[in-house]
């Protein structure tokens, strides 16, 4: 049981940190005000696409270049001089942009120490994952959330007014918490260079576009519903994507994070196929027991979730999530597999898909509407990932 636990630690701290926010956003419903709530909807948002895109695609270059082996980091150098120049600079650059937009009566300074933390976090996090300690890149990847949750319960205690400016407060001072972590890790790191046989720019720029598509496809829906429908139609689609999608992140992220080692040492198309009947099922099922315990904690008056009033995007979110479990089983092999041909064909492929999502955003579409063309959307591309992981698969085995 011990060893089943420890090979299984990272699982739990994914679970953890996204059952956290799952409470966390459940508890906030009821703690902010509509307005407030929609800010904080929108900087979780921020932060996320931070992560997806916020090192200009360098961090899966450096993923791709880099090995840890004889107790020393094998990577490029100089490469990783213009990452951290990446951090320094760009922070101030997405600091400004989305202060001015949102929270142009909020410190930003608070904002942009904690972007550039979440920076600094997703690096940290990178080299965990080579060098197989997953249960610590986790760890620095949910630790404002389950810190989050426990201060703001806390508070709650005595009775504390919330508002988004206490929220801001409280990430900052978390964030400060986590940089410290990671100095005390990075100031350890044994580095050695590697020089690389691929052209390191070029590849994070294929990567910086895929990426910024798949954020697109991820997050533009909650800005097509806030510029469509307002921040308080915002403040319940967010709420409801958080109880009915966002638990599907348990797996996409525990999948994606783990199934790119795997791919990386051994691929096949019967086991890819294997694999994504295998989280398709799964997926499904999951789906009609979140439905369920749902609708019943809404029956007997246990929480308000409004699930027949929203009905119809209840169901919509949940075939959504099953969708991108699949396609994080495809995105972890195309990962392993990727190199600059692989990822500008997947880029041309992508580029009229992320066109079609101007559709919805400058039309007064209905909530049910927008989710609709995002699904068909990502079933495009799922099977566009399908068709050019098989065949980078096939050219592999024939080398």
């Amino acid at each position: 049981m011990k060893n089943l636990l420890l090979k299984h630690s990272s699982l739990l701290v994914i679970a953890t940190g996204s059952f956290s926010f799952f409470l966390l956003n459940i508890v906030l419903r009821d703690f902010l005000k509509n307005f407030d709530y929609s800010l904080y909807s929108i900087f979780v948002t921020y932060l996320s696409l931070l992560i997806s895109f916020g090192l200009l695609g360098t961090d899966y270059t450096f993923i791709r270049i880099s090995d840890y082996r004889e107790n020393l980091f094998f990577t490029n150098i100089n490469f990783l001089k213009v990452i951290f120049s990446i951090i320094f600079i760009f922070s101030f650059i997405y600091t400004f942009i989305i202060w001015k937009i949102y929270f142009y009566n909020y410190n930003i300074f608070y904002i942009l120490i904690i972007t550039f933390i979440t920076l600094i976090n997703l690096l940290t996090y990178n080299i965990l994952r080579l060098k197989s300690k997953f249960f610590l890149s986790q760890l620095i990847n949910n630790f404002w959330r389950f810190s989050l949750l426990i201060i703001v319960l806390f508070f709650y205690l005595f009775k504390v007014e919330f508002s988004f400016r206490l929220i801001l407060e409280i990430l900052f001072f978390i964030f400060v918490i986590t940089l410290l972590i990671n100095f005390s890790y990075l100031k350890k790191l044994k580095l050695s260079n590697l020089e690389p046989h691929v052209n390191l720019i070029s590849l994070s720029l294929q990567h910086l576009i895929a990426n910024f598509i798949l954020s697109a496809m991820n997050f533009f829906d909650r800005f097509i519903v806030e510029r469509n429908f307002g921040m308080l139609e915002l403040a319940n689609y967010f709420f409801l994507s958080n109880i009915f999608l966002y638990p599907f992140f348990i797996f996409q992220n525990y999948i994606g994070f783990k199934e790119v080692v795997y791919f990386k040492k051994e691929i096949t198309v019967n086991i890819l196929k294997a694999k994504i009947l295998k989280i398709s099922l799964f997926s499904i099922l999951f789906s009609v027991i979140l439905f369920l315990f749902c609708f019943v904690i809404d029956y007997l008056g246990l929480y308000k979730l409004n699930t027949a009033n929203n009905i119809n995007i209840i169901i919509l979110m949940l075939i959504l999530g099953i969708i991108r479990n699949i396609y994080s089983i495809l995105s972890g092999a195309g990962s392993a597999l990727a190199n600059p041909s692989f990822v500008k064909k997947l880029n041309l492929n992508s580029t009229l898909l992320l066109f079609s999502l101007l559709i919805p955003y400058y039309f007064n579409f209905s909530v049910e509407l927008v989710l609709l063309s995002f699904i068909s959307i990502w079933l495009i591309r799922v099977f566009i990932m399908f068709f050019l992981v098989k065949k980078e698969i096939l050219l592999k085995t024939l080398t």
